[in-house]
């Protein structure tokens, strides 16, 4: 597929990134606002709030802030609709 991101890394987020990242040749990114979540991924390859005893794939790659679009082969949004408006305004 290529380079993908996910924007939202809750249970459904976190899941679709993961199974994405264990496919050949994806490169995954999951956009995330809570810190402490980014470092999680990135530095245990977990996300304990949403799945306490499951490793996430070490490909995953955990980022926040600024996103540019162009940079993505393919962009998921799995935030809740009612963060669309908070999301897009950041």
């Amino acid at each position: 597929m290529g380079k993908i991101l996910i924007i939202g890394a809750g249970a459904w987020g976190t899941a679709l990134a993961n199974v994405l990242a264990t496919k050949k040749n994806n490169e995954v990114y999951i956009w995330a606002r809570n810190p402490i979540t980014i470092s999680e991924i990135n530095n245990k390859f977990s996300n304990k709030k949403y799945f306490k005893n499951f490793q996430l794939s070490k490909k995953l790659k955990a980022i926040t802030g600024e996103i540019n679009i162009k940079k993505f082969n393919f962009v998921f949004y799995v935030l809740p609709a009612s963060q669309f408006e908070n999301f897009s305004q950041s």
